[in-house]
């Protein structure tokens, strides 16, 4: 029994090291081999395998299902779409909402920014803007939202 536990305990300690390792390098891949070390620490718990070859055939088998089912559905959600360059804004989400500005917008610069659904996001715009502004968003380029006065708009 206590090295059932022992096992179950290194298959969950491998999990938590491939998670760390997935926060450092954000590839999304080795996320799938912690749930899949996870489910064989949790089939031992339960005392559901015991063998090595079962061990290594659910954490084989969990992973790469989990993989291939699910990766290209958390890498748009951990990474948001990214579209081609000049394709319409209005296919972005974030285009058309509306922005509160924090840090004045000076045209040509990206250094003014805006909160959108509570987070800061970098902004430029075509005109100055003042803090405290209402703002459109009119597209998204990675991290930084083009917007314009909504004076304007």
């Amino acid at each position: 029994m206590a090295a059932i536990l022992s096992s179950a305990s290194m298959w969950f300690i491998i999990g938590v090291l491939l998670l760390a390792v997935e926060a450092v390098h954000t590839g999304i891949l080795a996320l799938f081999f912690a749930a899949g070390a996870w489910a064989t620490a949790a089939l031992m718990w339960l005392g559901i395998i015991r063998s090595t070859e079962a061990q290594l055939a659910v954490f084989l088998t969990v992973s790469v299902v989990s993989l291939l089912l699910l990766r290209s559905k958390m890498q748009r959600w951990m990474t948001g779409l990214r579209r081609p360059a000049g394709e319409d804004a209005a296919l972005d989400d974030f285009a058309g909402n509306l922005a509160t500005v924090v840090e004045d917008i000076e045209p040509g610069k990206t250094s003014g920014k805006v909160e959108f659904r509570g987070a800061l996001w970098a902004a430029r715009a075509d005109k100055p803007i003042a803090k405290g502004e209402v703002v459109k968003i009119m597209a998204r380029d990675n991290l930084t939202l083009s917007v314009q006065s909504n004076k304007e708009a």
